[in-house]
């Protein structure tokens, strides 16, 4: 449990040396841990990701939307 509190808590603030020292050593003989830190930095980009399209999402217009419905019933 403690080395996946100083992972996370290493991604928002920095660890103390002995904190640092503790979880790489930990990470090199524990291979649960060492996969719970990927793990957990692929979700935190996934998440980084999806909350950037979200910002970044325009709402479609009524002119995009009627063209979509167009084209959808010419594939019909």
């Amino acid at each position: 449990l403690k080395a996946t509190e100083l992972i996370e808590k290493s991604k928002l603030i920095s660890l103390k040396r002995t904190e640092k020292l503790q979880l790489k050593i930990h990470l090199k003989i524990c291979a649960v841990c060492m996969n719970y830190e990927k793990d957990s930095a692929f979700l935190d980009d996934a998440i980084k990701k999806q909350y950037t399209l979200l910002q970044n999402h325009q709402p479609l217009t009524d002119i995009k939307k009627t063209a979509i419905i167009q084209q959808l019933k010419q594939l019909s």
